[in-house]
C-alpha cells in the first residue's frame, strides 16, 4: 500500500515520484485509487516531484497545473 510505505519513509524521501494508478495501470491524476493528494501534502516543501508517467502532449499542462493548485492551496491555508 502505497499510504503504508509513505508514512514509513516520508522523513528519507528527498525526491517524490508521482503518479495514480488504477487497476495496476496509470492513469492521469485524480482518476486512479492513490490518494495522491494527500502524500504530496505531507512532504516536505523542499522536495521536488517529478510526474512520472506517460503523459500526451495534450494533457501534460493539465496534470502540471492539478499539482501546482494543490500546492498553492496548501501553502495558502497555512
Amino acid at each position: 500500500m502505497p499510504s503504508e510505505a509513505f508514512k514509513a519513509l516520508k522523513d528519507d524521501i528527498s525526491v517524490f515520484h508521482l503518479k495514480d494508478i488504477k487497476d495496476k495501470t496509470t492513469v492521469m491524476l485524480g482518476h486512479g485509487a492513490t490518494d495522491w493528494q494527500t502524500l504530496v501534502k505531507q512532504l516536505n516543501s523542499d522536495t521536488p516531484i517529478f510526474l512520472e508517467y506517460d503523459i500526451p502532449d495534450q494533457n501534460l499542462m493539465s496534470e502540471i497545473d492539478k499539482v501546482n493548485q494543490l500546492l498553492f492551496d496548501s501553502v495558502k491555508s497555512l
